[in-house]
Parts: C-alpha cells; sequence; structure tokens
C-alpha cells in the first residue's frame, strides 16, 4: 500500500471550499486513535501547517469549528493572492470567540478560549 491514503479510507468528517475561490480546498479527516481531526490541503495550498482540533471540541460544536476553518482558509487565500506570507496567530478572535492556534509537533491546534 502506499504511503498515501484516499478519502474513501480515510473518516473525512468534511471539506471546506473558499468561497471566493473555489477550487481551493481542505478536507478535514478524523483519527479516532488518536481522538482528533486534521485539515488536509493547507500545507499544499499555501505552504502552512495543517491544523488539529481536539475531537470532542469539535463534536460539540461542529458548525462553529468549520466556520473558523473556512474563515482561515479565506484569509490564507487572500494573503495568498496579494502576494504575502501567511502566519498564523497564536490567539485571534473570529465572531466575538477567543481561539489559540498553538505549534505543536508540526501542526496547529485549534482551541477555543473561555
Amino acid at each position: 500500500m502506499g504511503e498515501t491514503t484516499s478519502n474513501r479510507e480515510q473518516n473525512v468528517l468534511m471539506q471546506i471550499q473558499n468561497s471566493k475561490n473555489p477550487q481551493q480546498a481542505i478536507t478535514v479527516v478524523v483519527n479516532q486513535e488518536e481522538s482528533y481531526a486534521e485539515t488536509q490541503g493547507l500545507r499544499m495550498l499555501f505552504n502552512v501547517d495543517e491544523i488539529r482540533v481536539d475531537l470532542q471540541e469539535i463534536l460539540s460544536s461542529l458548525q462553529q469549528t468549520a466556520m473558523v476553518l473556512s474563515f482561515l482558509l479565506e484569509t490564507m487565500s487572500a494573503g495568498h493572492e496579494m502576494g504575502l506570507p501567511y502566519a498564523y496567530q497564536d490567539v485571534f478572535e473570529y465572531e466575538g470567540v477567543r481561539y489559540s492556534l498553538k505549534k505543536e509537533e508540526g501542526h496547529r491546534v485549534l482551541k477555543r478560549l473561555q
């Protein structure tokens, strides 16, 4: 078997497409053994770390997590179109809610802050 696994063999939770640039899309896959979900496609599109989210956090607010990931995808795309490098902020706010994106083991871990 090859190094990559097709989407059919992975536990795909959702796909997020850039509303302004539809050919830019990422997939969020679940790793049940490690209890997290992870984006696939950000590194290929924008040369940035993929994002991991604790599975419990996603399940408690799937729609909000999808909206935050979509927001991040669109901001990366806007910067890319302007020729600007993208850098994650360790803490940011989206729709009045604060989130952290701390670097851990070559990924960024998305968490909602209280």
